[in-house]
């Protein structure tokens, strides 16, 4: 039996925990009797809608790309890629259809699948259904009991989101009813906790039919205490997953020094990824970073207790249970489902309320017993993965001896084919900045420290490293390499290792500069890179990517012959995985930006080509600048956005160089999901000038297409109704 599995992206383009979640599920099934194919979304967008097909632990992989334009988290209908939905279930032929998320892809996908009379199962996730900002936490730490509507939902959207009032107001009029009908037409809606259930039921509305299956998570033995335990040392607290605000973490730290001030009494182990830039540091704070499974073993058998003081409605939490099996007693906020499954091992706080957190401390210092109470507590029952996966493969066959619910996939589209015709009527493009506008930041600018290249000829290679030293060196030999003679490379070691053993080899190769400022971030190295830099041209190489032998040669030639201050060229994207010695195995490639002629409207989009397929005047950093230092991401769309509103982009359409995506999740695009999400929108908001005008001038070309569709539909009305007339029943 064939199980087809929807969801908005997948490994090892980003790992989350709704990925991960399907990944395991995947593995898990084939032993049940369900051969498990994905269909995932993706972050990044193609020339057209398009499938690529990828290989991931034995799973075969679609990848589904939309095309161009703005996803609109307001109404996430996308008539392209539901058109691809289409295909892939008929080249795919699935027994049966999982749909875990709408985003990156349609609103329609239940509906379409349940039209073609294929058994399918929804999992609600998350608040997606009911939130166009997918966690109903407009500040991002305060849950929202609002209603889904324009008045309630404009607001929000509009802080992080460059949609137009109009668009907002005809868009949540399709929203609600879209999933309220996605969830009716499913075989079975489940969530993974009681507390999520019952959130459902209450924003979706009552009669929504919402069955509990509980994620489960891996057995583990608890681990072997090591060091002083409390009360003869301090007390030992653990926090891990994602640090941040939305996750309690400065509650915890506050907390912590509310009681303990010098840090003397309790020591408190962060452990995980810093997402929201937090000061985090002082007495009596660890900061750990990331972990492995191991190494969380190892933290655990080093603490005395677990805090999980989360504000966000938890739908789930896999953290909770992995310190329960670990051994440690846990306290956790009361929002969610956190506070299901603690038992009597776990302590509940109100969400949000430092003061509560800072009590339990107190008590647990004053009195040491009620530590040893928790600990010694029975453990709560929690469910393992490869029951879950028995229980959703149940579910499985139940839905598929049931019937299918008639559904209409045609009337939602004529209705969105009206709002279309009235938002294109009522577009204030008077509003919009001239093109001419052009934004500049002093912060950007770029004084070069050296003294130019009098040549005209010579391209300056701006390579940015931390701490992949091997990678680095497959960089430079594609450097060393080039046909262009007049080439530089320009290295500048991001706090890194150091990685003079890599560079000094290629010198009598190549002409190069080794920078090494320290951890200043991407920006300040790549700008600093510049600085230094004594070409005529600049060209942008990281660590892991390289140019083929021609590259330079070829954008130089295009760029002198056509009097072009910025060219880009073609580009593989080529996915790798670690090999056992140590170095990257190439796993598939593929070329996902579009390729066809640059065009202002694409950036709405995002990036139309990748960052070391760019060569630009030395000219245009002067006039435009070098990186943001206030981004974190996304600084290579900052810059296009920059050099596109005072100089024309031309495409040079060969294939000249290649970027790499590793699986390990050291990819910014992988590991920073959040950040590209809010900062596109930031750029979408601080740029729109630029692409905005001839997006505009499309949608007006298309105002008589769409008027004939009008046209169209009135005559088939007629054509029925006398139909209707003429043959009555």
């Amino acid at each position: 039996m064939r199980v087809l599995h929807v969801v908005h992206n997948y490994p090892p383009e980003f790992r989350g925990g709704v990925e991960r979640y399907v990944e395991r599920l995947c593995a898990d099934l084939p032993a049940l009797g369900w051969d498990p194919v994905v269909l995932a979304g993706s972050e990044e967008y193609a020339e057209a809608p398009q499938v690529t097909e990828e290989q991931s632990h034995g799973v075969r992989v679609l990848r589904l790309r939309s095309g161009p334009g703005l996803r609109n988290p307001v109404d996430a209908f996308d008539a392209g890629t539901s058109r691809v939905y289409e295909e892939v279930l008929t080249a795919v032929a699935p027994d049966l259809v999982h749909v875990h998320h709408w985003w990156n892809l349609s609103d329609d996908l239940v509906r379409r699948a349940v039209a073609r009379d294929i058994p399918t199962v929804l999992t609600l996730h998350d608040f997606f259904s009911t939130c166009s900002l997918f966690f109903r936490m407009p500040d991002g730490v305060t849950p929202c009991d609002q209603p889904q509507d324009a008045a309630a939902c404009a607001p929000c959207v509009a802080q992080t989101h460059p949609i137009e009032p109009l668009v907002v107001q005809e868009g949540m009029g399709h929203r609600a009813q879209s999933y309220r009908d996605e969830c009716k037409a499913a075989g079975a809606v489940l969530t993974p906790s009681r507390s999520h259930a019952e959130n459902v039921r209450r924003f979706l509305g009552g009669d929504v039919d919402v069955r509990v299956v509980p994620l489960g998570s891996a057995p583990c033995d608890p681990v072997e205490p090591e060091g002083q335990a409390f009360p003869d040392a301090p007390l030992r607290v653990l926090h891990f997953g994602n640090l941040g605000r939305v996750k309690g973490t400065d509650l915890l730290v506050e907390a912590a020094r509310r009681v303990d001030p010098t840090g003397e009494r309790i020591l408190l182990t962060l452990a995980g990824d810093n997402v929201d830039g937090l000061d985090l540091e002082g007495p009596g704070v660890r900061l750990s970073g990331s972990y492995d499974q191991p190494g969380l073993r190892r933290l655990a058998a080093s603490s005395d207790l677990a805090a999980f003081p989360s504000l966000a409605r938890e739908t789930y939490g896999l953290a909770v249970d992995e310190a329960l099996r670990l051994g440690l007693p846990v306290v956790v906020s009361d929002r969610g489902a956190l506070a299901e499954r603690v038992g009597d091992r776990g302590v509940v706080i109100p969400g949000g309320d430092v003061g509560a957190m800072e009590r339990v401390l107190r008590e647990l210092l004053e009195e040491p017993r009620r530590l040893a109470v928790l600990r010694d507590a029975p453990l709560p029952a929690l469910e393992d993965a490869a029951d879950h996966a028995k229980a959703v493969a149940a579910v499985y066959d139940s839905v598929r001896s049931l019937g299918r619910p008639t559904v209409d996939v045609h009337g939602p589209l004529l209705q969105r084919l009206e709002s279309v015709a009235r938002l294109v009527a009522q577009l204030p493009a008077a509003s919009l900045r001239a093109t001419d506008d052009v934004m500049t930041d002093a912060s950007t600018t770029i004084h070069r420290t050296v003294e130019p290249d009098d040549t005209g000829q010579l391209v300056s290679v701006i390579i940015r490293t931390h701490n992949r030293k091997e990678m680095l060196r497959e960089a430079l030999e594609s450097v060393a390499a080039q046909t262009w003679p007049h080439r530089e490379a320009v290295v500048c070691n991001d706090g890194g290792e150091d990685v003079r053993d890599v560079v000094d080899p290629f010198k009598g190769r190549l002409e190069i500069t080794y920078l090494t400022p320290g951890g200043v971030g991407r920006c300040v190295a790549a700008n600093h890179a510049l600085e230094n830099a004594r070409g005529t041209w600049v060209s942008w190489l990281d660590d892991d990517d390289r140019y083929l032998p021609e590259h330079l040669e070829t954008l130089v030639s295009a760029a002198t012959a056509g009097g072009h201050r910025v060219v880009y060229s073609d580009s593989w994207r080529v996915m790798v995985t670690a090999a056992g010695d140590g170095g990257w195995s190439e796993v598939s490639r593929d070329q996902p930006h579009p390729q066809r002629p640059f065009e202002r409207r694409n950036l709405v989009g995002g990036m139309p080509f990748h960052l070391v397929s760019l060569m630009q005047h030395r000219e245009t950093v002067d006039a435009v600048g070098g990186f943001d230092p206030a981004l974190e991401v996304l600084e290579d769309m900052d810059l296009v956005y920059r050099l596109a509103q005072a100089y024309d982009l031309e495409r040079v359409p060969e294939t000249t160089a290649e970027y790499r995506i590793r699986d390990d999740e050291s990819n910014a695009v992988t590991s920073m999901k959040r950040e590209f999400i809010e900062t596109r929108s930031e750029l979408l908001r601080r740029y729109g000038h630029v692409a905005v005008p001839s997006l505009v001038e499309a949608m007006r070309d298309g105002e008589d297409a769409i008027a004939g569709l009008h046209a169209r539909i009135s005559e088939l009305e007629a054509m029925v109704k006398r139909l209707t007339e003429s043959h009555p029943s």
